[in-house]
């Protein structure tokens, strides 16, 4: 996990990187600062009120929330599970091209895209979208206020659309 966050006014910041086991159970919390994870496989609880999450994982159950900033989650190698939440900031999802996933999305102002071939059962109310890829067996549920949402393939080439 890292962390960085403004120590006092004068615009120095202190980073904290910790190195823990992959199958350690992981809660990062930072208030001004991003929080980036890599290579954890165990369950997931990552906040921050003013900053970016950033994680990669090689397939863990997540739950990230940030309320001025982005979200980016790479699940490289499978995917069990997560709750993505921000209200201010874009949400960048990717998953193993055989992923099953049940699609449930909230969003007030911004877009919805993907690549990947997502069925769409259901649109309820402004911002709100429900669907399934391959089969639906885990959940990822998805809230933002003001950002766009993209999903895509995480072993797919890269293209001036990734978001």
């Amino acid at each position: 996990a890292h962390r960085g966050f403004p120590f006092g006014g004068s615009g120095k910041q202190i980073d904290f990187t910790i190195t823990l086991p992959a199958r350690t159970e992981l809660t990062a919390t930072t208030v001004n600062g991003r929080v980036e994870v890599d290579g954890v496989v165990a369950p997931m609880t990552l906040s921050s009120v003013n900053g970016r999450i950033e994680l990669s994982t090689p397939g863990a159950d997540v739950s990230a929330s940030t309320v001025n900033g982005s979200i980016r989650a790479e699940f490289r190698q499978r995917f069990i599970g997560a709750k993505l939440t921000t209200v201010n900031g874009s949400i960048g999802v990717e998953v193993p091209r055989d992923a099953s996933l049940d699609l449930d999305i909230h969003q007030v102002n911004g877009s919805f895209r993907t690549d990947l071939p997502v069925v769409v059962t259901s649109t309820g109310g402004r911002g709100s979208s429900h669907g399934s890829l391959h089969g639906g067996k885990y959940p990822l549920q998805i809230n933002t206020v003001n950002g766009s949402v993209r999903l895509r393939q995480a072993d797919a080439p890269l293209d001036a659309t990734r978001g």
